[in-house]
């Protein structure tokens, strides 16, 4: 059940998906929707407030009706925080994706998505993940700074059912092949090797936090991930 919870909510901060008809308001013309921007705000917020350089986010739209191309699609930022309310249209790439700013909860609360299309059309979602190190050598607490992030993550997305996860402790780095991974404190040279499945699981010391030693890689992680 403990590792159930923990991954249930790892992929509820993760990977958020949100829907246009959850926060989409009523409009009397059905040939576009409305999305309050609170709720979206909420989860660029937090990743505004992220620290580790291997947490990304991805907002993008994706066409669900038969026949309608994204190049028919436009969305658009209405804020209504300035006496004369302005409308500024956000570019969406080839593959759907679109940036977006985070803005105050205050803010938010005067802001609107519109979207050109009827309900159930396009959907919206807001993704967040974690990559792998692109370089052999970087900072240890840089490389932890994940763990941080993920544990503030479950506690602001996860509501009550972040009281029963646990506190992420550790990285799992997963290869493609049989690897090593060495820690070169003052003290002495730690290293880590691979498992059968070319795993290498890593936990947190707080002493090696304060030192902030450097972090070697015999070869690229494919994947990392944090771990209870």
């Amino acid at each position: 059940m403990k590792h159930l919870t923990i991954r249930f909510l790892l992929r509820c901060c993760l990977i958020v998906g949100l829907s246009l008809g959850l926060v989409q308001k009523v409009c009397a013309d059905e040939s576009y929707r409305d999305i309050e921007y609170s709720k979206p705000n909420e989860y660029l917020s937090i990743f505004q407030r992220a620290k580790s350089p291997y947490i990304y986010s991805k907002n993008a739209l994706t066409v669900k009706e038969e026949g309608l191309n994204l190049s028919d699609v436009t969305l658009t930022l209405i804020d209504n925080n300035t006496e004369t309310k302005t409308e500024t249209q956000i570019a969406i790439a080839e593959d759907g994706t679109v940036e977006l700013p985070a803005v105050t909860e205050e803010q938010a609360e005067n802001m609107t998505l519109r979207i050109n299309q009827p309900k159930g059309a396009v959907s919206f979602s807001i993704n967040f993940g974690v990559e792998a190190p692109k370089q052999k050598q970087v900072d240890y607490r840089t490389l932890f700074l994940i763990l941080d992030d993920t544990n503030n993550f479950i506690d602001e997305m996860g509501g009550m059912a972040s009281m029963f996860a646990p506190t992420m402790e550790a990285i799992k780095f997963t290869f493609e092949q049989p690897a090593s991974i060495e820690i070169r404190s003052q003290n002495k040279l730690q290293q880590f090797n691979t498992d059968d499945e070319f795993v290498i699981v890593i936990e947190q010391d707080d002493d090696l936090l304060e030192e902030n030693p450097q972090v070697v890689f015999s070869h690229l992680a494919k994947s990392m991930s944090p771990e209870d």
